[in-house]
């Protein structure tokens, strides 16, 4: 069994879940923690050198696989592992492969300096990210596999929450707007 609650830390809030799963999903009600393990990711946008010889590439963290500003790494290194593979295919050596579209690097740019210059923000925006938009629509975005399309409307669906951050005096237009299709559309005066 899980460790007695501690109060409403952090680390008793997961203990308390994970005693949940494991009763629920696996059916086990007696069991022991043996071990914890913890660490610290590193959320910096930077450039990780991929080739460090003509037979050595870094991958994982070492090669900047860790999404700048989510942590997110366990899609980015399936799919880096799929472009090493065609690129051992197609070239007989693992280095033809692509870094991040420059939209998403800069994302994670924006995201970064809102976390360290104004993280009180991070969780309204979050909070309308997934409002206003289907699950999915938000998964392939953190994944940087969304369409132009998503690409532009997730932005537009965070403007009412950005302009609440940024200016708390804002009318109560601003807070109340909801967006829906017809709102992403452009409007012409006849």
């Amino acid at each position: 069994h899980s460790p007695p609650d501690s109060g409403d830390s952090f680390r008793a809030r997961g203990d308390r879940a994970l005693e949940r799963y494991v009763e629920s999903m696996v059916g086990v009600r007696l069991y022991r923690i043996t071990e914890r393990e913890c660490g610290i990711t590193p959320l910096v946008a930077q450039d990780f050198p991929r080739k460090v010889s003509d037979h050595v590439m870094t991958i994982g963290s070492r090669g900047g696989r860790i999404k700048p500003s989510s942590g997110y790494a366990f899609k980015r290194i399936l799919n880096d592992s799929a472009a090493i593979i065609e690129s051992f295919d197609k070239h007989g050596h693992p280095f033809d492969i692509s870094d991040a579209p420059e939209f998403y690097q800069m994302c994670d740019a924006m995201m970064l300096h809102a976390m360290r210059h104004n993280p009180g923000w991070l969780k309204p925006l979050f909070v309308a990210m997934f409002q206003h938009n289907s699950v999915e629509q938000v998964f392939r975005f953190l994944d940087e596999a969304s369409s132009l399309r998503t690409n532009l409307q997730l932005p537009i669906t965070l403007a009412p929450c950005l302009l609440r951050q940024m200016m708390p005096g804002v009318p109560s237009i601003a807070r109340e707007w909801q967006p829906d299709s017809n709102d992403l559309r452009p409007s012409v005066d006849v």
